[in-house]
């Protein structure tokens, strides 16, 4: 009887590990659970935000010269599942460039004014368009869900340490999601 304990309390304590794994790292290798029409409403809701924060660059020229090289780079891709990108120059001295999911693209005046050439332009463009086709923000989104799943699950098993699981959920997703910062 006691032997029978043992194996599955020791099975169990061997299943953690592969759980936390499933929840937090399976998604980003996987197809995300976000249809194509939530990533472009996340996007929309969100580009709405981002242009509130920073502000839209008035130079008109600039403006179009981003999306021209933008929307170039765009003709070159296999995988079309996203039919529009938006490029935007955001109004920030900040040296910076992100993408949202759904197609918007996001460049900072700093950021332009940094780069030395128009390939450059097209590289920055392309790594944030990559991270579109790649529903890097989708998995984040996914994998910000597993990690609250983790931290509550972990506070009902264990009521008097929820502030630890809190603690380790947290750890968890930033070392997952590390690879998508700078």
């Amino acid at each position: 009887m006691f032997s029978r304990y043992l194996n599955i309390k020791t099975l169990s304590f061997l299943a953690k590990p592969l759980l936390f794994f499933s929840i937090l790292v399976l998604p980003a290798y996987s197809i995300p659970f976000i249809s194509k029409e939530t990533e472009l409403s996340m996007g929309r809701s969100a580009d709405k935000e981002v242009v509130q924060q920073f502000g839209i660059y008035q130079d008109k020229s600039l403006q179009l010269y981003v999306n021209k090289i933008g929307q170039n780079v765009v003709s070159k891709l296999v995988n079309k599942e996203f039919s529009k990108f938006y490029f935007k120059l955001v109004d920030s001295s900040e040296i910076n460039a992100f993408a949202l999911p759904g197609g918007y693209v996001y460049l900072t005046r700093g950021l332009l004014a940094s780069l030395n050439n128009e390939g450059e332009l097209a590289s920055v463009l392309g790594h944030e368009i990559g991270h579109i086709t790649m529903h890097h923000g989708a998995k984040m989104m996914i994998r910000s869900i597993g990690s609250q799943i983790l931290s509550v699950g972990g506070a009902i098993a264990s009521p008097q340490n929820a502030g630890q699981w809190l603690a380790i959920s947290s750890a968890m997703f930033q070392q997952i999601n590390i690879g998508y910062g700078r």
